[in-house]
């Protein structure tokens, strides 16, 4: 299973979410909006793994990283 990343620049600061491909939020990194717009955010991935989604995210400098409560990333189900 691959996961993407979606860095949000406008909610309350610089976060990274983790989210698996296939989670309705994510939409194997379209996200839920028609339009590919980067107003709000960008989408990053896949990555091949859960570590090497927490790796790039840790990597992209002072962000608050969460995972996404909808799919679950972080349980490895």
């Amino acid at each position: 299973m691959n996961y993407y990343i979606y860095e949000n620049w406008r909610a309350n600061g610089k976060k990274a979410k983790i989210h698996k491909e296939n989670c309705s939020h994510c939409n194997y990194g379209n996200g839920q909006n028609k339009e590919k717009s980067e107003i709000n955010g960008r989408w990053h991935g896949p990555y091949r793994d859960f570590d090497e989604a927490t790796s790039f995210a840790i990597s992209m400098g002072d962000r608050d990283i969460t995972y996404c409560g909808v799919c679950r990333p972080d349980t490895g189900y």
